[in-house]
């Protein structure tokens, strides 16, 4: 497969996460009457998808670098499928919880092997470029969610949300299972001893932590956006359910210039560069963020700033993705597991307090967005930074 279409495949495989969370955040209100249960247990389904995305990549990771990438795919894609068709038949609010959680375990194979499948692949300086590509190609899928989802629930219940899933995670299967091929060079032992070592090795790498909890924390706002937006945006802006989607275009679009900034900069400038120019933006994001929505009553008090702290994230994303990556191509999955494992609990835990907090007000989750982006500046500051006095050290020698 040329390069072109097999970016094309990871980046429908990588949508898979973005289209399984946003495909039914417009139904959040018709699944709280449903189950006659509250704002925050509903958006705990979301918190709980998160949470066994998060967790199970600390296992899919060293599993992929063992035994292979496409059959860890598969069999993750294949759980997938079942899951999304038992959130569909819940009977209750805390069994939906527990099928979205199995959800997420299982929906973590796709980003995390595909990013290990462009490691792979492509040479260190080209992996910025093809993360980048593959970002902006798959941010179609937030773009059409919410509004795919908004036109189901016109014509069906909410639980033909989860049936989508389904047949999208069929689809997706069997292009994974015909067109992608094995790319693994050289499996790792499968043992505790090799994956606690490995482990260890990342997290005592500065640059590489530098790299993922800035990043992680930089991704975090918009994940915290995505656990309240249905109740700020349909039961305290009073948007309706059909408009909810247009909204996200904006962010979207925000996230998707932020992948083409990545790509121009990467060639023109050092990777501090988009950094400090990112953390800035989100700063001042963050802030116009608690402003807006105290003195403006109108949904563009939320999309205005979270426009502005997608372009950050679509632009310090795959920098800090390639950075984190650079020198572990041995152990391109575990690395990338652990940090997609870092980044999923980062978002959980902003989105679950920006839920636990909602009082019909955007004001916890503005709060929690300052919170999320000082923590990303001073993980900048106190490792990644100084990463950088160590590569002009070791260049010099």
């Amino acid at each position: 497969m040329q390069n072109r279409s097999l970016l094309i495949l990871l980046a429908s495989i990588i949508a898979l996460g973005p289209l399984t969370i946003d495909l039914y955040l417009p139904a959040f209100p018709s699944m709280q009457g449903f189950f006659d249960a509250n704002i925050s247990q509903v958006q705990l389904t979301l918190s709980s998808y998160l949470l066994g995305f998060a967790i199970f990549h600390l296992l899919c990771g060293p599993l992929s670098d063992s035994f292979g990438r496409k059959p860890i795919l598969l069999i993750g894609l294949g759980i997938y499928i079942v899951a999304s068709i038992f959130c569909a038949l819940a009977a209750s609010i805390e069994q939906l919880i527990a099928f979205c959680f199995l959800q997420g375990v299982s929906a973590c194979v796709a980003p995390i092997l595909s990013r290990a499948i462009i490691r792979d692949r492509f040479k260190k300086e080209e992996a910025t470029k093809a993360l980048a590509t593959v970002s902006s190609m798959m941010a179609i899928a937030p773009v059409a969610a919410p509004t795919i989802g908004s036109l189901i629930l016109e014509v069906a219940t909410w639980q033909w949300t989860f049936y989508f899933l389904a047949i999208c995670g069929a689809v997706i299967w069997l292009l994974a299972f015909f067109f992608i091929r094995e790319s693994l060079q050289t499996p790792q032992p499968f043992t505790i001893k090799a994956i606690s070592t490995n482990i260890a090795t990342l997290i005592k790498d500065k640059r590489y932590m530098g790299s993922v909890l800035t990043g992680s924390f930089l991704y975090a706002p918009l994940f915290a956006f995505l656990s309240v937006a249905p109740f700020l945006m349909m039961n305290f802006y009073n948007i309706p359910t059909i408009l909810f989607g247009a909204y996200f275009v904006f962010i979207v679009t925000g996230f998707i210039a932020g992948n083409f900034a990545a790509v121009r900069m990467s060639d023109r400038y050092h990777w501090r560069t988009p950094f400090k120019l990112g953390l800035g933006i989100a700063l001042f994001a963050s802030v116009l963020l608690f402003h807006l929505t105290h003195y403006w009553f109108h949904p563009l008090s939320l999309i205005i700033p979270m426009l502005l702290l997608a372009f950050t994230m679509g632009m310090i994303s795959p920098i800090s993705t390639s950075l984190a990556l650079q020198n572990y191509s041995n152990i391109a999955a575990t690395a990338s597991a652990l940090l997609g494992f870092i980044q999923m609990t980062v978002a959980s835990a902003a989105g679950f307090l920006a839920g636990l907090f909602l009082n019909r007000h955007p004001e916890p989750l503005a709060i929690v967005v300052i919170c999320v982006v000082l923590i990303s500046i001073s993980t900048y500051l106190l490792l990644l930074a100084p990463s950088y006095s160590h590569e002009l050290s070791a260049e010099s020698k």
